[in-house]
């Protein structure tokens, strides 16, 4: 199929923001993002995950009417979660609950009839499987009976995941995703703009690395991204693979395992019409707030070449890899030395609720991501406000998702990481240092609270003591990396950060007392309820940063 079409019938129906990690059957449509400067570089296939999850989150709501964007949401939410909603805070009651005119919003649920499935009739059997629309719904009908008849989620995990597995099974509460919550009164919006997708893109073999996001972010919290992985391993007619030996196992369950997940998915056809055909059938069972995937054989598209510098990925990647790490200088302020090595052995350290008050009293006008494990729960006993979204398994894709929220918003990002789960996915904070720096907003914050253990899990040690995190932000392109010694040095640099207007991606690290609240409770509210009252909060009075560019262009 011709790639530079089939590309531009992505972006007009609204997926204009493409992450992935390279593999050769995809590597058209990569280089045809790259050229069109709309791809981000991820590090791994999790990763690439947890930012496009952020941009949907971020552009999650049509953008025209701010209080039909909530609107949309909340016809969708039976009364009794909203209640649960208002139970536990009271200004949301005020707020939120829906009334008559929320009637009014149905147009943009877009409430789609079951059809009939896709499939190729003709030339191309191999190329085109039925397109499953079981499950489909707008956003209007409510799609939890639906959920009921779906199998278990299986439990897929490579043998690099059983710790990550046995960490989230005894943590198991907490989830970072959004999509409506704090709005003023809902009128009837007159015309929106389309809600746009994250797409991300990757090779089968790494779709095992994407299985703790897919299954705790985008399912938990019911974040649509739309995905096109690529089908290495497929066995030919006699049941015998071909490729590497690497690829066999992937080739025979890549479908499976996405069914597997309660993904679904459909092989892309290399057919044009039909193909586009399959998009728009996708992008219905995205409104149902649904994640779907295209599985890709070899040849479907049309070899494109690479136009740009590679390193010039990205609309907002106007600057060169050695310009960003040639600024990451070693700060050498000495009321706040950089080497955590420096920090008093004989003083009291601070608590995790201590530093948790002081970021949810300065950043009350940010959005405060909380990383898996006892901070989010934490955060929630202080106080449950609706700009903060408690993260639930994902493990180490916080910041990642703070990114994609960062690059997609006008609002300030804070992301609230831990010791163990930054040293799961270290790789994301060149990414994240990278892509920061190029937009120039200043508004992505990433704090590590460290305890030099597994907190969460029974206090086991882990190798953060070993780990100078600020010298490996500072590597990475951190435009600020500091380590605060102290609970009022970690108030200051958090003030400025907050009146920070422009700039790259902030690293504050604070080393923390182990242990936790006594008698932590757990969010009495669900993580889709999180999810929704955090997205409307996000997109209150806020336009996706490209909508807002477009209306500047025009004053």
């Amino acid at each position: 199929m011709q790639t530079e079409a089939f590309g531009a019938e992505l972006k007009r129906m609204g997926f204009c923001d493409f992450v992935g990690v390279p593999c050769s059957y995809l590597a058209p449509l990569i280089n045809w993002a790259i050229n069109e400067n709309v791809f981000v570089m991820a590090n791994n296939e999790g990763e690439a995950v947890a930012i496009a999850s952020g941009v949907s989150l971020a552009c999650a709501l049509p953008l025209s009417d701010k209080s039909g964007s909530a609107c949309a949401h909340f016809v969708n939410e039976p009364q009794s979660s909203i209640s649960s909603l208002a139970s536990h805070n009271p200004d949301f009651s005020s707020q939120m609950l829906p009334h008559e005119n929320a009637k009014e919003c149905n147009d943009f649920g877009n409430s789609v009839a079951s059809k009939d499935s896709l499939s190729a009739t003709s030339g191309n059997s191999k190329n085109s499987p039925s397109l499953s629309t079981s499950g489909v719904r707008g956003w209007v009908k409510d799609s939890r009976e639906n959920a009921k008849n779906t199998s278990a989620l299986g439990e897929v995990l490579s043998s690099d995941f059983k710790g990550c597995a046995n960490t989230q099974a005894k943590i198991g509460q907490k989830s970072p995703l959004s999509e409506a919550g704090e709005a003023s009164p809902l009128k009837s919006p007159t015309r929106h703009s389309p809600r746009k997708y994250g797409v991300v893109l990757m090779q089968n073999s790494g779709l095992s690395n994407a299985l703790s996001p897919l299954t705790s972010l985008n399912h938990t919290f019911e974040i649509p991204i739309l995905g096109f992985v690529s089908l290495r391993g497929e066995p030919n007619q006699a049941g015998q693979n071909t490729d590497e030996p690497q690829h066999e196992l992937l080739g025979k369950i890549t479908d499976k395992l996405l069914q597997t997940c309660q993904i679904e998915c459909a092989f892309l056809d290399s057919r044009f019409e039909v193909a586009c055909e399959q998009l728009a059938q996708a992008k219905k069972v995205l409104e149902s707030n649904k994640s779907f995937f295209f599985i890709v054989r070899n040849s479907c598209f049309e070899k494109v070449a690479l136009k740009n510098n590679p390193l010039d990925f990205g609309k907002i990647c106007h600057t060169e890899l050695s310009e960003v790490s040639q600024k990451a200088q070693r700060d050498s302020s000495p009321t706040a030395q950089n080497d955590k090595d420096n920090i008093p052995k004989d003083s009291a350290q601070p608590t995790r609720l201590e530093a948790l008050s002081i970021i949810q009293n300065l950043g009350t006008n940010c959005a405060l991501l909380a990383t898996t494990g006892k901070c989010g729960r934490e955060l929630y006993e202080l106080d449950d406000r609706p700009n903060q979204l408690y993260m639930v398994g994902s493990m180490g894709c916080v910041s990642a998702l703070g990114l994609g929220i960062a690059l997609k918003s006008r609002k300030k990002v804070i992301a609230i990481d831990g010791d163990s789960a930054l040293l799961m996915r270290l790789g994301t904070l060149s990414g994240n240092a990278y892509y920061a720096k190029c937009s120039n907003k200043g508004n992505l914050c990433h704090i590590l609270l460290d305890n030099q253990s597994h907190d969460s899990t029974g206090g086991q040690f882990n190798l953060s003591p070993f780990v100078d995190f600020v010298a490996i932000a500072k590597s990475c392109g951190y435009a600020v990396a500091r380590v605060a010694q102290t609970l009022d040095e970690f108030s200051e640099l958090l003030r400025e950060f907050v009146s920070a207007k422009s700039g790259g991606a902030w690293f504050i690290y604070l080393q923390i007392a182990k242990g936790s609240k006594k008698d932590l409770g757990r969010p009495k509210i669900t993580p889709k309820q999180v999810a929704l009252r955090f997205g409307a909060w996000l997109n209150e009075n806020l336009e996706c940063a490209d909508t807002q560019a477009i209306k500047a262009s025009k004053r």
